[in-house]
């Protein structure tokens, strides 16, 4: 799966939560539209981030009602880079941190999705647990 988007359904009691978990998920940077009432008279179309997007919905209460439809840009390759910065900070962090509290101190610093970062913490944890091993062998 290269680059494609991520369609979900959802009520219109669940949206602002399900945009809010998209948020810290995904980061609040990452592009979405939610359509409200999709095919219908009244139809609406929200673009812009996800944080962006889940603000506007907690703002308006009037704005979430009807049948809603989120499209999530998703790109494989989005999720593997990390940028030279992101992984010094990490590095740091782990020599205080669990992997998984790493990752979310991170997350919320640079505004990322913690999946990624988490796969990278255990990435950095697993090497830097082989080197401590082979110089206590030396």
């Amino acid at each position: 799966m290269q680059n494609c988007c991520l369609v979900f359904f959802e009520a219109p009691h669940r949206i602002k939560q399900s945009l809010k978990d998209m948020a810290e998920v995904l980061g609040q940077d990452h592009p979405a539209c939610v359509v409200r009432e999709m095919t219908k008279l009244h139809e609406n179309i929200h673009r812009g981030s996800v944080g962006e997007l889940a603000q506007q919905f907690c703002d308006q209460p009037a704005s979430r009602r009807g049948e809603f439809v989120v499209i999530v840009k998703y790109s494989a390759e989005q999720e593997h880079e990390i940028s030279p910065e992101v992984e010094k900070n990490l590095s740091i962090l782990l020599d205080e941190l669990s992997p998984k509290k790493a990752a979310k101190v991170a997350a919320d610093i640079f505004g990322l999705g913690r999946n990624a970062l988490y796969k990278q913490t255990l990435k950095m944890h697993k090497t830097k647990g082989e080197s401590e091993k082979s110089e206590g062998r030396d």
